[in-house]
């Protein structure tokens, strides 16, 4: 069983009020959250996060972007696991905790991620074969041919990469690479370029 207080949600937004709104409102109560914000000067979001006992605001001082972003909620955590977030996503406290009991049950996995209903989570490492397949629209016809991996629901995929829009890491993975994370986020490259 996961514990609650075992991970944290790190949420970057950039005048984001309604998708955050959703994305707390889906969440509920029971996971912790810290939102940071990139657009404080141009949308306080005091007044919202007081709504929602179990998130914490920090304000990025300006756009920092949602690098550098990530990284400034990361420092502000001291769970034991990160979840890194898009504020348009609609999480479950549920399907957090499946993420979180994946990394717990395996020290060879050193992040996961989740798909939305109709798209990718992430996929395989983009060869040629890989990219030509996907260009001819053969990934339709062999699903796990193609660049970007769409699983059924609870389906595990081993993936070359995952999407930064829901993202889960041990707090000591992260720290291992979090220079290497640091400098490749704000040189503006993906989520991609660390977890190969």
């Amino acid at each position: 069983m996961v514990a609650s207080n075992s991970y944290e949600v790190v949420v970057v937004v950039y005048q984001s009020r309604a998708p955050l709104t959703s994305f707390l409102e889906s969440l509920g109560s029971g996971a912790s959250v810290i939102v940071v914000n990139n657009s404080a000067e141009i949308d306080d979001l005091d007044d919202l996060v007081r709504r929602f006992p179990n998130v914490r605001h920090v304000d990025a001082g300006g756009n920092l972007g949602f690098s550098a972003g990530a990284n400034l909620g990361a420092r502000h955590s001291k769970a034991e696991y990160l979840v890194f977030m898009n504020p348009d996503t609609l999480p479950s406290e549920a399907a957090l905790k499946r993420m979180i009991a994946v990394l717990a049950e395996s020290s060879t996995v050193a992040s996961c991620g989740a798909a939305g209903i109709g798209t990718a989570g992430g996929g395989a490492l983009p060869t040629i074969r890989r990219v030509l397949a996907h260009s001819l629209g053969l990934h339709r016809l062999f699903p796990m041919i193609g660049v970007y991996y769409y699983p059924k629901h609870d389906e595990r995929v081993t993936a070359g990469w995952i999407a930064g829009s829901c993202l889960a890491i041990r707090r000591a993975d992260y720290e291992s690479v979090a220079a290497v994370f640091i400098s490749l986020m704000m040189a503006g490259f993906t989520w991609i370029s660390i977890l190969w």
